[in-house]
């Protein structure tokens, strides 16, 4: 189904790494607030607003034992203004 007066995006928080034994790549929130604030301003002068984002939840397993949850990205919704 289409909806044309909304527009969803992904912000990937979490950059790949290609060797287990590499350490992950650390992500900053100012980082990920000045891809947000790029993604709502791109948005703004389309004639799109902000409606609603949503962070996404992963988990991983560390030594067999110990799972731990993590930001995996953030979805954010966009609504087309009324004209």
């Amino acid at each position: 189904m289409d909806y044309p007066n909304y527009k969803t995006e992904y912000i990937d928080i979490v950059e790949a790494h290609k060797k287990w034994y590499e350490s992950k790549p650390v992500v900053t929130g100012r980082e990920t607030a000045g891809k947000l604030e790029k993604l709502i301003l791109e948005y703004d002068e389309a004639g799109y607003d902000l409606l609603s984002t949503e962070a996404i939840q992963d988990f991983r397993v560390i030594h067999g034992s110990y799972a731990g949850t993590y930001t995996k990205g953030i979805i954010a919704i966009f609504k087309k203004r009324a004209l």
